[in-house]
């Protein structure tokens, strides 16, 4: 599955959870009660954390491969990205280490 359809069902999951909750038990009235705006802002709160986390998750082997990419030395051959993560990840992850290895044999 590439990362676009892993990020959008991750927040596809989060919204439809909203949704569910604002279908079942949480009301809205006009105008806004004070209670149901603290319901609702609540809501929201948790909506946008757990999106935060789920991105996190998602997106860690990015993380990985970028602190990787930054400490990649050629004066000291032969250090390579673990390839980890789904699909896209663990291709950028290969390429990057097969430009390193390049890099290395034209330095050699």
């Amino acid at each position: 599955m590439t990362l676009y359809w892993r990020i959008f069902l991750l927040n596809a999951a989060v919204f439809l959870a909203a949704v569910l909750l604002l279908l079942g038990p949480v009301t809205v009235s006009t105008p806004v009660l004070l209670g149901e705006a603290l319901v609702l802002l609540a809501g929201l709160v948790v909506i946008l954390i757990a999106n935060a986390v789920l991105l996190r998750i998602g997106l860690a082997p990015l993380a990985r491969l970028t602190r990787a990419m930054a400490t990649a030395d050629l004066l000291r051959p032969g250090s390579r990205a673990t390839v980890t993560g789904p699909g896209e990840i663990a291709e950028l992850t290969k390429t990057f280490n097969a430009m390193l290895a390049r890099l290395e044999s034209e330095r050699a």
